[in-house]
């Protein structure tokens, strides 16, 4: 075959020039690739415990934050001021009749409730800021309540039955005393449903 061109010296070194520089260059592509690859593929399993935090965690850090904290600058905590107290963590004085949160506070006073106004009994946890007194007319004021519900009047429990749907014709024909044992047997029945 005449037309055949014929093969130099400088056109395979050429080639094999341009073959070591391809292999090269695969070669330094397929470490930064598997370089990338295992870098992306050690950190999905590499985490600590420090990035992720069960909700409990979230919950006791977002709580020991609040303990730490006074936001109004009144000397109570925005967590004693948010769930003890039920004042404003942002406000100095939350019922604004001029002393702070912690003066009403210490002195047994509710500081929901402005001086001189009758408002509902103080609601607050801490025996701190709690008179003695205070204390005491709450506790006889849940021990009624108590003894009312235990042991209400026939009249009371008519009145009840009445309210939630039941006949005047049927509570005519319940005598007192049967009335005031049904009434307790619902009582003992749902303290048991309600313990395990």
């Amino acid at each position: 075959m005449p037309d055949d061109p014929t093969i130099t010296d400088e056109q395979p070194q050429r080639h094999r020039a341009g073959a070591w520089v391809v292999l090269l260059m695969g070669a330094v592509g397929l470490v930064l690739g598997l370089t990338q690859w295992r870098g992306s593929f050690s950190s999905a399993f590499a985490t600590t415990g420090e990035r992720f935090r069960t909700p409990d965690q979230i919950e006791a850090e977002r709580v020991e934050a609040l303990k730490a904290k006074d936001t109004d600058m009144d000397g109570l905590n925005d967590y004693d001021e948010s769930y003890v107290y039920q004042t404003s963590p942002y406000l100095q004085d939350s019922d604004s009749d001029g002393d702070d949160d912690r003066t009403e506070l210490a002195a047994g006073a509710d500081p929901n409730c402005p001086k001189g106004k009758e408002c509902a009994i103080f609601s607050g946890a801490s025996s701190e800021g709690v008179s003695a007194s205070a204390t005491s007319s709450l506790e006889a004021q849940e021990q009624e309540i108590l003894e009312q519900l235990l042991n209400p009047t026939p009249a009371e429990i008519r009145q009840l039955l009445l309210q939630s749907g039941v006949s005047q014709e049927e509570l005519e024909s319940i005598d007192d005393a049967t009335l005031i044992e049904l009434y307790r047997e619902s009582l003992m029945e749902a303290q048991a449903d309600i313990e395990p």
